[in-house]
């Protein structure tokens, strides 16, 4: 993913966020429901990681971070307007889902002791006593 597209979702998530603004008495009321200060402020600083991680180039810290943003914005949707609750979570939905940690090279079949999978062993002993 390009750093451009990652810095965008980020971005999107980091508006659905905000809400938090100063009043005054003359002041008009905001224009819609207003997300917790303390909410907004952690959901933007772990996504603020989420990009920091990207844009060092470490995907698979991304992907741990994105996740974490995911579980945080579950964990404290019931505190954010219901109006801001479904672009909230789709949002951190889909910034999660567009970034993944590259896959290990495959061991070919052997753990990571370097001995053949259980299986094959069995299936191996299974046939020698065939035999």
């Amino acid at each position: 993913m390009s750093r451009n597209v990652a810095r965008t979702g980020l971005v999107a998530v980091a508006l659905a966020l905000t809400g938090c603004g100063g009043s005054t008495e003359d002041a008009a009321p905001p224009p819609g429901p207003l997300l917790p200060r303390a909410v907004a402020s952690d959901l933007a600083a772990r996504s603020d990681r989420v990009a920091e991680r990207l844009a060092s180039g470490d995907r698979c810290a991304a992907d741990r971070e994105a996740d974490e943003l995911r579980t945080r914005a579950v964990a404290v949707v019931s505190k954010v307007p219901p109006a801001l609750q479904e672009e909230l979570l789709s949002g951190v939905n889909a910034l999660a889902e567009r970034i993944s940690c590259p896959a290990p090279p495959s061991s070919g079949g052997k753990g990571k002791s370097g001995e053949t999978d259980e299986k094959e062993k069995d299936g191996e002993d299974e046939r020698e006593e065939d035999d």
